[in-house]
């Protein structure tokens, strides 16, 4: 988590699977970071019950600057739940930033296409080869 929160304050927007990368974990400025990002559970929060053994999906970030300024924002569920299910251009999008470093670009949209009509496909030998590395 404290690498996560660190690559999202250090500009990198979101967190890709890329992101995961050495070069970028074991970057000087990310470990600097990554040691001033502390993780606790929220006491409001824990009234409430969201506790980690019950798999939270609520987090409060507080940034604090040297000057004293703070940022806070609250998240109380997670984007992607059975509740609330992502669309198909978010499933894709995510599949693409997963996939896209090891099989190649003509790879991925064949297995896009065959992923999206899986149920009509007589075989899944053609899925396969396209998710084949």
């Amino acid at each position: 988590m404290q690498f996560c929160l660190t690559a999202v304050i250090l500009g990198r927007g979101k967190i890709k699977v890329t992101d995961f990368r050495d070069e970028m974990v074991q970057n000087k400025k990310t470990i600097g970071m990554m040691k001033k990002v502390n993780l606790r559970v929220s006491p409001e929060f824990e009234k409430k019950g969201f506790a980690p053994s019950y798999g939270p999906e609520a987090a409060i970030v507080e940034i604090i600057l040297k000057n004293g300024v703070k940022y806070k924002t609250k998240k109380y569920f997670a984007d992607w739940r059975p509740d609330n299910p992502p669309s198909l251009e978010s499933l894709v999008k995510k599949y693409k930033d997963c996939a896209s470093s090891i099989i190649t670009p003509a790879k991925l949209e064949l297995s896009i296409e065959q992923i999206q009509k899986l149920e009509q496909l007589k075989s899944i030998r053609n899925l396969l080869d396209s998710i084949t590395i």
